[in-house]
């Protein structure tokens, strides 16, 4: 077997045969041999194989977590501007506020680094 290594990463896993006339000589140069144990998605440092990277968190994603606990906020905001919040929708918010400020400070941090 073989692994098919595009940026760093095990893009394709080809077996021997399928490597004999099939393929361009680029796409063979990028070939290394592997056991089976390899699969697609894990990392090459050009030595061995490792865990797949973790992709960067980007400010993006970041700014999509936020988002999402400010829909998660609605129904406990609605129930206090009614008038009839529970001790559950006040624990609620209080909660949802504490993850808020944490992903605020770590959008900054990404922010400044841009």
């Amino acid at each position: 077997m073989f692994a098919y290594i595009k940026n760093g990463v095990v893009a394709q896993i080809i077996d021997a045969e399928d490597l004999t006339g099939l393929y361009a000589d680029g796409f063979v140069a990028a070939c290394v041999p592997c056991d089976g144990t390899v699969t697609t998605g894990m990392a090459w440092d050009g030595e061995s194989f490792g865990p797949a990277p973790i992709p960067a968190r980007t400010a993006d994603d970041v700014k999509a977590e936020l988002a999402a606990l400010d829909m998660a906020a609605v129904r406990p905001l609605r129930a206090v501007a009614a008038g009839t919040a529970t001790t559950d929708d006040t624990d609620k918010l209080a909660a949802l506020e504490s993850q808020a400020a944490t992903l605020r400070a770590e959008l900054a941090a990404l922010e400044s680094q841009e």
